[in-house]
């Protein structure tokens, strides 16, 4: 994994082929293109074997930014999915596109992070 600092919220993927070792010293093959994402406290697994996995490498993280934009992504995508098809109707009926959305989003946390 390369060794950069990556700012809160980031979705990172995968470059090369790793094992994952965790408290337990049980061994989890990473691969190329999995996906991690940075949350405040450590990397998050979130697509093949260590899905779900946590790595606490918080040399890697940079607790002073945020990746705004991936955060927003990511919040529309939990209310549309949370909500379900009556939501997106709505968004629907009101001319709404999930880009507008994702930048109303945006917007409005640009003001706090």
């Amino acid at each position: 994994m390369n060794h950069n600092k990556f700012p809160i919220g980031t979705d990172l993927t995968v470059q090369e082929d790793y094992k994952l070792k965790d408290f337990n010293n049980n061994v989890t093959q990473v691969r190329k293109g999995d996906r991690i994402l940075v949350t405040k406290d450590n990397l998050k697994y979130l697509t093949g074997d260590a899905r779900g996995k946590f790595s606490y490498d918080l040399d890697l993280i940079d607790k002073e930014q945020y990746d705004v934009q991936n955060i927003s992504s990511r919040i529309v995508e939990v209310v549309m999915s949370s909500l379900g098809y009556d939501f997106e109707e709505l968004m629907e009926e009101r001319d709404i596109t999930k880009e507008e959305l994702i930048e109303d989003v945006f917007e409005e946390l640009d003001y706090f992070i």
